[in-house]
């Protein structure tokens, strides 16, 4: 079971991330957290989560905040403890409404629970996925079914995806279904009738006996034209009735179907045309001529879209009035209104508008007739412009239709990879037919049959737009896709009408919600077809459903979105627990070993997370990837034979789910189609194991699954040479790798030279697991396909050897912790996997950083003062330097913000949660120790830091001795320790409200960030009689950092006693306050506190209201501070008790009361001075009036006046 780990999402005002995609595992806690700008906002939270009861996608629930101070807006969180799998959604809002719906929300997104499979009780991760499919209508009666099924099982496959096993239309396409709740009629033989049950009885056993799950297909989006339901119920489709918009496209349909026939007939032999035949370039130029100049004119399409320019003209001429004549100007332009029942000359436009444009006054007549005439005039040239305008949009459609026909044809007839179709005839279409519809005698019948009600039986065809957005419906009102015959059509089936919501078709609706349930009940998955053109809302319904069936229900799905972001948005609204990603999509080894570290784990080295919380980000959806899909040729039609098993073997290495396709371990060298194949597959008895590359793929099944239950989670891939590439998978928990080297072969080029090709590894050899190569038994023997099954090559098998190796030498360098690999003979065609171990070295520094005393750490860190902790975390360059140590500066990088580890490991952090090991920091602990020598030297340089620094010397020491690529890694962990534990101890030494929210912690750090003993701007001396006695040294406030931080420039009087407050008094450091009110009221002249510090030694007296400032922060010291008032008592030695420059200065001890009393009467008497040095001595920047001073009191009103 997953642990309770802590997944936080930070809600910030505008962020709608339907397109980003969180994943959260069952039993991890969900936290919300207000973020910073939503802090002045009533937010209200709400999930469809089931925090009660059954999930309802429109029920949501309003989640209650939590807060330690219900003041303090960041505070403010709220969890949910996830256990029910699926997608959901939340929203928030800014509203005092009962129920602010989400059309409200300032912010939404998505969470998808991923399901937990299991076999034998046992979870099953979903990255130890390994699924064959199986084309069902190929497995043949069921009483055969286990016998052809085993083939997987003996594979290795835990997991076999069938395609729809219900009935199928004339077209016998594996996806073209024409009764949904009715199984294909295959499965039944003589005295055996198949039925559901007998399905999950095999289902069941093969889960329960072989281990092995099972999905299923559901086909949502369209059905086969011969749906037994379809007569009954054509509402359910795109029909001229309920969709006149169609109407146009299916006219021109037609009239390209009328063509084929006739070029079946002959009718078009004397232009070039021969009976029947279509095949050459020459020959489809005739026919777009033939499309564009004799069918479709036959049509008159335009007229569908056109104005009745004589029927409006009259409307118009009989609402002409002189007293509605237009005198001001008219907003707006005349435009044809397109008929939405598409009727012939049909359309219209505003006649409201066309009488306040063209109802006007004519200087150049005599009479209201002419008048009226000339605006007749008028608006019939603006209607017939317009007709010409949509005859011409018209045009350019039926253009780009003609030539999108013509393009088809010649993939389809002409291309060498296309299927080479040369028949052109009733039979034999000349391009995919968009409708299915009633036959009629002739295309003039089938014009008149748009209007009658009939054309309810005229359906559109479903099928896929190349390019369009996924998210759009091709088929509704606005879309042009089958006007300009843009569909890749599938003339077996047609597209299904659901509707907004079941009332729009509450047949449909039921219906396949019934097929939907019914495969979720037999079936622990669902792969849903064609996904990226179901209706979202279609698909999310009919998966609630099936989820109320199977909780755990795994969902599978392609899409064809070129685009993550929209892929995310199908992912989130759907569930989609995996994509699926194909391995046939590379074009050399070097893309197949992109994809491979693409579409699952951690780089090697990863950092690691702090155990039990983590934040939550976007997620690159979970893949299901697949070295062949069921839809797709034959790899040994795109690549060669000989790389089928490299290729096999570096998808299986893939940190994700994986998979493959029925006939690929056969070696099937072409299509296994799922429209025209028709023979079945072969059953273990007919089967020769020791063929193919079934044993092969036996063992990378085993190793798929082995690497994801033993956490082998993190990858690396290695493009050693054009053709060769190595992918390490890397287990963080004990450092182990395994690694397989793929000696690939897309192509038939001649195999390129590795002789001198090797490979080094960091540790040393555990054991050679497996190598595999394909051998050519029998040389130019021709495939020959049987008649009833599908076979594959007999002269290629892949041999395989377990436990040792021929084609690779292992060569060991312990003196530098390496293991080379000679690959010289590791032949085209073939890979070796091994496991490697850490050397001894690397074992010991990792068993002692196992054993690093985190305990005694705590103690150490535990005894360390406020102003130890501020030199370990903290300290500005300008601070640093004045110890000895600036800030670390990295190329390409540049310098940290604080010499200690708050300016490195909150940058370290940043970069752990991405993984981003080419960081400029990762690669300076790559290349060097450098970075941990400056922080130890740095804590060993001061007395207090120098236990912290012994410490952490001999915790680096271990990680100075790991494989470089690791040390990023556990240096992290360390600093991140040590660096939560300085933290902590900061507050342990703050008071309890410091100790708040992290608002409020956030706050009180800038305590320790800002207060410490700088040589250069230390406090002016104070008396050694104090109780409790003065800081040694004596901490001072800095005004700002880092320009004000060191030196003359540190403390500021108003600066520090504005902020001693928050700063000092809040947080409980009553001493540093008390010193610092005290050193500055040892410096009181002219009743002023220095505006300028310098430890007393070059004071400026140039601020009005820094002894104000300095008064309150006594108010505040004798308010805040038990006994608070002894303060008063305690002694202040005066530096300056004249006023006088060129008096003789004696220092004088009085009580903190006296010097209050001096500066209040010198302010009610009034002062006026002139600063001491005055010039540019003491700033060369100030004019020289701004050194005189005069400040007073008004007596009415007790307010000061005055200044410099």
């Amino acid at each position: 079971m997953t642990l309770s780990v802590v997944k936080e999402l930070v809600l910030e005002w505008g962020s709608n991330s339907d397109t980003v995609l969180y994943r959260l595992q069952k039993s991890n806690i969900l936290r919300f957290r207000i973020g910073a700008t939503l802090l002045g906002a009533k937010v209200r939270l709400f999930t469809n989560y089931p925090v009660r009861g059954q999930f309802n996608r429109e029920t949501f629930y309003e989640l209650k905040w939590e807060y330690s101070l219900e003041s303090d807006r960041t505070s403010y969180h709220t969890e949910v403890t996830v256990s029910v799998p699926g997608s959901f959604i939340f929203y928030f809002t800014d509203s005092d409404a009962d129920t602010p719906p989400p059309s409200t929300a300032v912010g939404n997104g998505f969470f998808i629970v991923d399901p937990v499979l299991s076999i034998y009780g046992s979870p099953v991760p979903l990255d130890s996925i390994v699924c064959q499919t199986v084309i069902s209508k190929l497995l043949g009666p069921i009483d055969l079914w286990r016998n052809r099924l085993m083939p997987a099982k003996e594979c290795g496959y835990n997991m076999v995806h069938f395609t729809p096993i219900q009935a199928l239309g004339s077209s016998n396409s594996a996806y073209s279904i024409t009764d949904q709740l009715d199984l294909n009629p295959v499965f039944s033989s003589a005295g055996n009738q198949a039925t559901f049950e007998k399905v999950e009885e095999i289902l069941d056993e093969l889960r329960d006996e072989h281990g092995i799950l099972s999905i299923c297909d559901i086909v949502l989006n369209h059905t086969a034209n011969e749906t037994v339901w379809l007569a009954d119920q054509p509402a359910a489709t795109y029909n001229l009735v309920n969709s006149p918009h169609l109407r146009p496209a299916f006219l021109l349909d037609r009239a390209i179907a009328r063509m084929a026939q006739e070029i079946g007939e002959g009718k078009w032999k004397e232009i070039g045309i021969p009976e029947g035949i279509v095949d050459t370039a020459e020959q489809l130029e005739i026919i777009r001529k033939l499309l564009l100049e004799t069918y479709i004119p036959v049509l008159r399409l335009e007229e569908l879209f056109l104005v009745n320019v004589d029927s409006l003209v009259d409307e118009f001429s009989n609402r002409l009035s002189a007293d509605s004549t237009r005198s001001g100007q008219v907003m707006g332009h005349l435009k044809i209104i397109q008929d939405p029942e598409f009727r012939r000359f049909g359309s219209r436009v505003d006649l409201d508008l066309a009488l306040d444009i063209f109802n006007v006054g004519h200087s150049n007549v005599s009479s209201e007739k002419e008048r009226k005439e000339a605006c007749v005039n008028n608006f019939r040239e603006c209607l017939q412009m317009l007709n010409r305008a949509q005859r011409e949009e018209l045009q350019i459609h039926l253009s780009v239709a003609v030539d999108n026909v013509i393009k088809g044809a010649t993939y389809e007839r002409l291309d060498p990879t296309g299927p080479k179709k040369y028949k052109c005839d009733i039979k034999n279409e000349f391009s995919t037919p968009y409708f299915t519809c009633p036959e009629r005698k002739s295309l003039i019948d089938e014009m008149e049959l748009i209007y009658e009600p009939q054309g309810s039986l005229c359906m559109a065809h479903n099928g896929w737009v190349m390019g369009d957005d996924p998210l759009r419906n091709f088929a509704l009102p606005g879309s042009n896709v089958y006007l300009r015959r843009e569909l890749v059509a599938w003339g077996d089936s047609v597209k299904l009408r659901f509707g907004e919501k079941p009332e729009d078709s509450p047949f449909l609706w039921k219906y396949m919600e019934e097929y939907t349930t019914t495969t979720a009940r037999l079936f622990d998955g669902i792969r849903l077809d064609n996904c990226h053109s179901t209706p979202i809302h279609v698909a999310s319904y009919m998966l609630d459903a099936a989820r109320r069936i199977r909780p755990d229900l795994y969902v599978v799905a392609e899409l064809f979105t070129s685009s993550e972001d929209k892929d995310n948005i199908f992912v989130n609204n759907l569930g989609i627990t995996s994509l699926i990603r194909e391995g046939l999509s590379a074009w050399d080894s070097h893309e197949l070993g992109r994809l491979v570290y693409k579409y699952g784990g951690k780089p090697v080295g990863a950092f690691s997370s702090p155990s039990g919380y983590k934040t939550l980000r976007g997620e690159v959806a979970h893949a299901l990837f697949l070295d062949w899909t069921h839809d797709n040729p034959s790899p040994v039609e795109k690549r060669t034979i000989e790389d089928m098993l490299p290729s096999a073997g570096l998808v299986s290495m893939a940190s994700c789910a994986v998979g493959s396709n029925r006939g690929y371990d056969e070696l099937v060298p072409h299509h296994i189609h799922v429209v025209t194949e028709s023979r079945s597959y072969s059953d273990l008895q007919r089967m020769d194991l020791d063929s193919g590359m079934l044993k092969a793929r036996r063992e990378l099944s085993n190793l798929h699954i082995r690497l994801a239950v033993e956490g082998y989670t993190e990858v690396f891939v290695d493009q050693i040479t054009k053709d060769m590439v190595a992918v390490t998978r890397h287990c963080p928990r004990t450092r182990q790798s395994v690694i397989m080297v793929a000696h690939t072969r897309f192509n038939h080029v001649n195999w390129e030279n590795n002789l001198d090709t090797d490979l080094e590894i960091e540790g040393e050899l555990d054991e050679i697991l497996l190598e595999a190569k394909m051998v050519n038994t029998e040389p130019n023997t021709e495939f020959l396909r049987h008649d009833m099954f599908i076979n594959g090559c007999t002269d290629w098998r892949a041999e395989v050897k377990v436990g040792s190796s021929d084609m690779i030498k292992m060569v060991p360098k312990p003196d530098e912790g390496k293991l080379k690999v000679d690959l010289a003979c590791l032949v085209s065609g073939s890979f070796v996997v091994f496991s490697v171990k850490p050397v001894e070295l690397h074992r010991l520094a990792l068993k002692d950083l196992e054993n690093l005393d985190e305990d005694h750490m705590e103690k150490i860190v535990s005894t360390l003062g406020l102003d130890d902790v501020q030199f370990a975390l903290y300290q500005c360059d300008q601070e640093g330097r004045e110890s000895g140590f600036g800030t670390y500066s990295f190329q390409n990088f540049g310098n940290l913000n604080y010499c200690g580890l708050a300016g490195l490991v909150p940058v370290l952090n940043q970069i752990a949660e991405r993984n981003d090991l080419g960081h400029p920091i990762a690669s300076n602990l790559r290349e060097g120790d450098w970075l941990m020598e400056y922080i130890v030297n740095r804590l060993l340089s001061r007395p207090g830091t120098k236990e912290l620094g012994l410490w952490l010397k001999s915790g680096f020491s271990p990680v100075t001795r790991l494989p470089r690529y690791l040390i990023p890694r556990y240096f992290h962990s360390i600093v991140a320790r040590v660096y939560e534990a300085l933290d902590a101890h900061s507050f342990s030494l703050m008071s309890t409200f410091a100790n708040g929210s992290n608002l409020i912690k956030s706050l009180a750090r800038g305590t320790v960030i800002h207060l410490a003993a700088v040589p250069s701007a230390l406090l002016p001396p104070l008396s050694d009689t104090l109780d409790p006695k003065a800081l040694s040294p004596p901490p001072t406030l800095a005004a700002g950092l880092p320009h004000f931080s060191t030196g003359y420039m540190r403390s500021w009087g108003r600066d520090t006693f504005i902020s001693l407050r928050g700063l000092l008094l809040t947080t409980g450091q009553f001493t540093a306050a008390r010193d610092i009110i005290l050193g500055y009221a040892s410096c009181l002249r002219h009743g002023l506190i220095p505006n300028l510090l310098d430890s007393g030694n070059n004071a400026r007296f140039n601020c009005r209201d820094a002894i104000w400032w300095w008064l309150r922060a006594i108010l505040d010291y004798i308010e805040i501070k038990e006994k608070g008032e002894e303060i008063l008592d305690q002694p202040v030695i005066r530096l300056f008790p004249s006023d006088d420059q060129d008096e003789l200065r004696k220092q004088i001890v009085q009580p903190l009361k006296d010097v209050i009393g001096e500066a209040l009467k010198k302010h009610w008497e009034g002062l006026k001075f002139r600063e001491w040095n005055a010039g540019k001595k003491i700033d060369e920047h100030m004019q020289d009036e701004g050194f005189n001073n005069q400040i007073g009191t008004d007596r009415s009103t007790g307010f000061i006046f005055g200044g410099n």
